[in-house]
């Protein structure tokens, strides 16, 4: 059994996380009753000693980094994607650490739930993410990004993004209220709908400023070396990438460098003969620059295909994954991904009644949909804000009773009156029993 004390990120997302969409205020994640533990509060921390524990890697920052964790799904970072405190790029080796939370036990036993005053919400994978160099934490560059994939379902385009942010210190005063769920800035949530639209970002913009077409230029390039990097490790080479994003040739072509963030446009919307030629964010050594690459990659935009060389000079074409979830994240914290339940009706201030105490822990679980809620203790009952009409649930009922534990679970039909049978409890007689009861509900 894998035991792990919670850091002071985790204590206050656990205590006091919520979620918001635009201006709709979510409250994701919080663990339940914990502000009327009672008697349980010694059976809630010890439990804590079960949440999964962080993954470590070592990983060179001047290279692509792909982080595989334990359960298969991938983190994957660009090239030179990290600075300091003091804003300044970091070269060399960092340490990568992944704290991954993918089924409802995890969610349990660590408290990171999946409530929400929208409906509940069903996950696919909750990860902390946090890297460091020589014991000082990193943060991304400006205009970096890094992707989960999660190889472990199709796509769905209904998952999004959730990223945790922390409030900060105003002047003298401390903000102690902890932070709050973001909902991620991007939508696509697989590689190709990703590049199509950064494309078309790219595309909008007129500018001939260099800084201008490097900030919507910059995302293709990561995406797409990122994307090249899953066929022939980069490492340290230097390869160029001819994108084509029209299905004339020689309309807005762009060719771009993996080492030093050589690029340069070729732009023959206007004049074929006379193309407009930029060059920035670093200067190629001559007009006969091919000799100085150790390879060529094509992207074609409108059918995310990736053109390349294989070690016998065939050519070869792969296409970007569309079955895969693949959300974009630019923060490094708490990131989910999840979807709200919206197909279903809700109903809303349910009432689970029982004959257990007000400080005994109350979960709902919805298996097939990977997702466990936190009920409230109120005046009457355990409270959940929001639960889908007509769907089974599994409620998980747990409490300190003595010197043994009262664990019970019961699957009842959503309603706004419901009751947990007293036959259902049975004892246990420590903290491991409970976990494994816990952990049984995966199988």
């Amino acid at each position: 059994m894998r035991k792990i004390f919670l850091t002071a990120l985790t204590i206050i997302l656990i205590a006091t996380s919520c979620r918001k969409d635009d201006t709709v205020v979510l409250n994701a994640n919080s663990d339940s009753n914990s502000y009327n533990l009672g008697d349980n509060a010694e059976l809630v921390k010890e439990l804590q000693n079960y949440v999964p524990t962080a993954q470590n890697q070592t990983k060179n920052s001047d290279e692509i980094i792909t982080f595989t964790t334990e359960k298969g799904n991938e983190l994957i970072f660009p090239a030179r994607a990290f600075v300091d405190g003091s804003g300044n790029l970091v070269s060399g080796n960092v340490d990568v650490s992944v704290t991954e939370i993918t089924n409802v036990s995890e969610m349990i036993l660590s408290g990171m739930m999946t409530n929400s005053n929208q409906g509940p919400l069903s996950s696919q994978g909750e990860f902390n993410v946090e890297v460091s160099q020589n014991g000082q934490p990193l943060e991304l560059a400006e205009g970096s990004t890094f992707t989960i994939e999660n190889k472990n379902a199709e796509a769905d385009e209904d998952m999004k993004g959730w990223v945790w942010k922390e409030n900060q210190t105003v002047g003298e005063a401390i903000d102690n209220s902890g932070g709050e769920w973001i909902r991620n800035e991007f939508d696509e949530n697989n590689p190709c709908e990703r590049i199509q639209s950064l494309w078309a970002a790219f595309q909008s913009n007129s500018s001939n400023e260099h800084s201008s077409l490097w900030k919507d230029l910059k995302p293709i390039k990561d995406l797409a070396f990122t994307e090249i990097n899953k066929i022939i490790p980069l490492n340290d080479r230097t390869f160029g990438l001819h994108i084509n994003g029209s299905e004339v040739s020689y309309q807005r072509i762009l060719d771009c460098y993996n080492s030093n963030n050589l690029w340069e446009i070729y732009d023959h919307i206007d004049d074929e003969e006379n193309p407009n030629f930029i060059l920035g964010n670093g200067t190629i050594p001559n007009e006969s620059y091919n000799y100085y690459v150790d390879g060529y990659f094509g992207l074609e935009i409108n059918n995310c295909t990736i053109h390349y060389e294989s070690s016998d000079s065939s050519r070869q074409s792969h296409n970007l994954n569309p079955n895969v979830i693949n959300i974009t994240f630019s923060q490094l914290s708490w990131c989910n991904i999840d979807r709200l339940l919206s197909e279903y009706d809700q109903i809303n201030s349910c009432k689970l009644k029982g004959n257990f105490p007000d400080h005994a822990q109350v979960k709902i679980v919805f298996k097939d949909l990977n997702g466990a809620l936190s009920c409230d203790f109120s005046e009457d009952g355990f409270v959940a804000k929001r639960l889908p009409e007509g769907y089974d649930l599994m409620f998980l009922v747990y409490f300190k009773d003595g010197d043994t534990i009262k664990f019970g679970t019961q699957t009842i039909t959503a309603s706004q009156e419901m009751t947990f049978n007293e036959e259902n409890l049975k004892t246990l007689s420590n903290i491991n029993e409970l976990v494994e009861e816990i952990e049984k509900i995966v199988d």
